[in-house]
């Protein structure tokens, strides 16, 4: 599948560049397609940020928003990706907690309406500020703004937790009892 896809984006690249006169790509995106190469490297590091993320128990947004940034993606290009793959990855822990009986449906439909809400909110407010700024840069200022508050809040409520329980490394459900 991967492959197939890789064909398709290269090929589409082609297409693009040949219609806008050689340029391919335009300023903010990342090219993909230009060579097997670069698929190839774009593969294995989804699959790093997967895995990452999998293991670690995060979305993979949260981890491949700061690698897009890197690779020269703009932030218009990275926000909407971060928050798919953030939608994608809650979704599928919605339907494991579910399947596991563990999910309350009213706290759940409660709690993605106010997020459903939120969200537009969210959007109406910073196309208001990029339309009033003429500027997009305060969007990676706040991403990195709250993932710096998701790393403190994490670990604020690790060190709570070891205080108040000790060291436990895995619970209660996990035992053989």
């Amino acid at each position: 599948v991967g492959v197939l896809v890789a064909h398709l984006i290269m090929k589409r690249y082609k297409e693009k560049t040949n219609q806008l006169g050689g340029h391919g790509s335009r300023e903010g995106e990342i090219v993909l397609g230009d060579s097997w190469g670069t698929m190839v490297r774009m593969m294995i590091i989804c699959l790093v940020i997967g895995a990452l993320g999998g293991l670690l128990g995060v979305g993979g947004g949260s981890i491949m928003a700061p690698t897009l940034m890197e690779l020269g993606a703009s932030a218009v290009v990275v926000a909407p990706i971060s928050s798919s793959l953030v939608l994608f990855s809650s979704s599928q822990a919605a339907v494991q907690y579910y399947l596991g009986g563990k999910l309350l449906p009213t706290y759940a439909i409660w709690l993605g309406a106010v997020n459903l809400l939120a969200n537009y909110i969210g959007l109406y407010a910073v196309k208001r500020v990029v339309k009033k700024l003429g500027f997009t840069s305060f969007i990676t200022f706040s991403l990195a703004i709250l993932l710096v508050a998701a790393a403190l809040f994490t670990v604020s409520f690790l060190v709570k937790n070891l205080l108040e329980h000790g060291f436990t490394p895995f619970p209660d459900y996990c035992s053989s009892k």
